[in-house]
């Protein structure tokens, strides 16, 4: 009988943290790896996310990827045994031991257990990157340093009569890198703008891409120096694959619990070698210096210094 192992899914409001990517980078992957080091599951189980674009994270390993829309839909639920790591999204569910909805597999795994080794951020770290230098679109943006911006909102023109206040924050990170460098910068946001709007921007060595699995290999790359994010779980994603270069984090959306003040401690407890969920948001495999500022325009007033 197959096993499925479910690492996100579509979810409602109060249980957004079951599709969430940081959720997902965070947690879920940790408990499908530590049980992968373990031998108690092999390569060979499904892997079930919430979206396509989230396969990457997963098919150098595995081999059978659905999201979750197809398993919904397309798998019979009567011949597979299920795996549902998506218990350990939800804020108040912190059962030590792995969730079998089938009640068959007596899997013998708790997360008291679990071990940060060196096979385990291997298997952290194994993203499906693309080969930038073989596309033809952004092949000439790696030849010299770049910037990459994450913009967690759909792109909207700030000339644009709907334009909204976040989209003019944007505008405002942009004019102020602008006033430094006219290196390329790659924005990656949650929809594309229209045509026109692409072309305005590429006349400005601006690019905008809407695909997880390319701003992690834009970020993998070593001509990346500098990744400006509002915190969040795309923000975060970089703490996996972005080595060397640097991070601002802005809060905005959120509010920044004053981890400006304290995200040293919250590091050093986040990645220590047996932790899961304590301070998960500040987890991280890659060596980059990270900066936190409590609101957007403290980012913006001090961002001059990191182009001297």
């Amino acid at each position: 009988m197959e096993i499925f192992i479910i690492l996100s899914k579509e979810a409602c409001a109060s249980n957004r943290g079951e599709s969430a990517l940081g959720h997902e980078i965070h947690i879920t992957r940790y408990f499908l790896y530590d049980l992968l080091q373990k031998n108690i599951i092999d390569n060979n189980v499904n892997i079930v996310t919430v979206s396509e674009d989230r396969f990457f994270l997963y098919n150098n390993i595995f081999t059978k990827i659905y999201k979750w829309s197809d398993y919904e839909n397309n798998i019979d639920k009567n011949n597979i045994k299920v795996i549902n790591l998506t218990y350990y999204s939800q804020r108040f569910f912190y059962s030590p031991n792995i969730i079998d909805e089938s009640k068959e597999l007596n899997l013998n795994y708790s997360y008291d257990k679990f071990e940060r080794s060196g096979k385990f951020v291997d298997y952290i770290n194994n993203f499906n990157i693309i080969n930038l230098n073989e596309d033809e679109n952004y092949k000439l943006i790696i030849e010299n340093d770049f910037i990459v911006l994450h913009y967690r909102f759909t792109m909207v023109h700030p000339d644009n009569k709907i334009h909204n206040k976040t989209t003019k924050n944007l505008f405002k990170i942009l004019n102020k890198i602008r006033e430094h460098t006219n290196n390329t910068i790659v924005i990656f946001c949650s929809k594309l703008p229209d045509d026109k709007v692409q072309k305005d921007l590429e006349c400005k060595n601006i690019v905008v891409i809407d695909n997880l699995q390319y701003y992690a290999s834009f970020l993998s790359n070593k001509k990346c120096k500098l990744l400006i994010s509002e915190w969040s779980g795309g923000g975060q994603l970089s703490q996996y694959c972005f080595d060397g270069g640097k991070i601002l984090y802005y809060f905005d959306f959120y509010p920044s619990n004053d981890y400006e003040l304290k995200f040293n401690d919250y590091q050093k407890c986040a990645n220590s070698p047996n932790n899961i969920f304590n301070c998960w948001d500040f987890k991280s495999t890659k060596t980059n210096e990270r900066e936190y500022y409590k609101t957007l325009d403290l980012m913006i007033s001090d961002l001059s210094k990191h182009f001297n």
